[in-house]
């Protein structure tokens, strides 16, 4: 499953550049690289049809190892928001704090090889996501994979932060952060569990 290998870029320490700890430094594509993202997966109990659910898990666990300690948040994925009897659309990324339930962020993923054609989209949903909420069209959340209690309406507030991620080179295009895999690493990831390789210690 060889893919093109080329060299990271310098980014001066932006902190907007997130990288997963243990990451091998080694060029993008490389097979160290692939084999430690889908090790680090391998645990993960979703489906991988959706190459996009990659950069997602991704995020959740580098959210929840650096940003939101796992004692006090609660970092998901794929929350839906419903209305007149239909699923008006789904939030990536929701961080609960664990003490009194508020949402303290909320993330939409997109996971492409054009960020620029994409991050219009993130931004739009979040802004429909926004003017529902507040409109009172929202009448019910749903973890779209789990059975388990959703969070209150009311957990959203102005506080909420909403913020945009993508993949390696997408804060240039927009996108408030990105985390340091590409796409081409992201199909060969996605390979790699749909073909439930087994995934050893490095």
């Amino acid at each position: 499953m060889p893919i093109g290998t080329r060299q990271q870029k310098s980014h001066h320490d932006d902190k907007r550049i997130l990288r997963l700890a243990g990451t091998p430094k080694a060029s993008i594509g490389s097979a160290d690289r692939i084999k430690f993202f889908a090790k680090t997966l391998s645990g993960v109990d979703r489906d991988w049809g959706n190459v996009g659910f990659i950069l997602e898990e991704l995020l959740r666990i580098h959210l929840q190892w650096t940003r939101y300690p796992l004692d006090d948040y609660l970092v998901a994925t794929s929350l839906k928001y419903m209305g007149g009897g239909k699923t008006i659309g789904e939030l990536d990324l929701v961080v609960i704090r664990r003490g009194d339930g508020h949402v303290v962020e909320v993330g939409q993923v997109k996971f492409s090889r054009n960020p620029r054609q994409v991050v219009r989209k993130a931004r739009e949903q979040i802004v429909r996501f926004k003017n529902a909420l507040r409109d009172g069209k929202v009448e019910k959340l749903k973890w779209s994979d789990t059975d388990a209690a959703a969070p209150s309406l009311s957990a959203f507030t102005e506080q909420t932060r909403h913020i945009t991620y993508g993949c390696l080179d997408s804060v240039s295009s927009g996108f408030d952060y990105e985390l340091d895999i590409d796409r081409d690493e992201g199909d060969a990831v996605q390979e790699m569990l749909l073909a439930g390789t087994r995934v050893g210690a490095r």
